[in-house]
């Protein structure tokens, strides 16, 4: 980690790369959320950055069995995003493995692999573009509403948008199909098994599949049932603090939803 950072890094990069350098950010006291787009080599003197990028590099990532609702968000959109690169690094690299090799052979198994293969490559671009969209957008946007409860300073950005309005675009719910579309996979590689048994690759491919589908479910429940509950909330909270002239987020207003104009429910 500490050889993907430096002194040009922008403040926003190593946030989504680590989520929990805000506890450490926090810790000395660094003023960072109106600087997320300078070099981190701004908010430190000289001596500091390497001690920072040491404890950045060897902060542990959450267990999965942690107890999210005793824990700060930061720390859960941390485990969150780590999930992201094993999945990349780990079953998607090993299926892409498999089909490179199995796919090129003269043969009826190998032309279904073809076919396999399109549609993965299909599906991981899919989901390499929601991973985007929650790093770029998404987890960022929780993270600054839950630093406004920490820091009176911090602004919400409500002009930027909200997660409420964002999960119910039809776009984002088009961009959550990948996990459906994974399962679909799964029941077409188990029958792509039962069609060549023979096959040592075929059954290899099957089970990483399934693997795979399994772990982003369990991924989308910690997601959906965790992450966003809390945040749709944590916003719902600020939106209504703002209405009701609250000097912490009335700064900076812009927009309907920003102005006061109406105040947030639970729908």
């Amino acid at each position: 980690m500490k050889s993907m950072l430096s002194q040009q890094t922008p403040v926003r990069s190593l946030l989504k790369m680590r989520p929990m350098a805000i506890a450490i950010l926090d810790k000395r006291k660094i003023r960072y959320w109106d600087s997320l787009d300078k070099p981190l080599g701004d908010l430190f003197r000289r001596d500091g950055m390497d001690d920072f990028l040491d404890e950045v590099s060897y902060a542990r990532v959450p267990a999965s069995d942690t107890d999210w609702s005793a824990m700060p968000l930061y720390m859960l959109v941390d485990f969150l995003t780590h999930e992201h690169r094993s999945f990349l690094l780990q079953e998607v690299a090993d299926i892409n493995h498999l089909l490179d090799i199995h796919a090129l052979a003269d043969s009826g198994e190998s032309a279904d692999l073809r076919k396999f293969q399109a549609a993965f490559k299909d599906w991981v671009r899919d989901f390499q573009a929601h991973i985007d969209q929650e790093e770029g957008y998404l987890f960022p946007k929780v993270l600054r509403y839950e630093a406004c409860l920490r820091d009176r300073n911090v602004h919400p950005e409500f002009h930027l948008g909200s997660i409420q309005t964002y999960m119910a675009n039809q776009d984002a719910k088009e961009g959550r199909q990948f996990y459906g579309n994974i399962a679909a996979l799964a029941l077409r590689m188990r029958a792509h098994e039962a069609a060549h048994p023979g096959s040592i690759a075929a059954g290899e491919m099957a089970e990483l599949t399934e693997s795979l589908r399994d772990k982003l479910n369990a991924h989308y429940d910690l997601e959906s049932k965790a992450l966003y509950t809390a945040a749709r909330e944590l916003e719902r909270s600020l939106y209504n603090k703002s209405i009701d002239g609250d000097p912490a987020v009335a700064f900076h207003r812009r927009g309907p939803m920003d102005s006061g104009i109406m105040r947030l429910g639970d729908g």
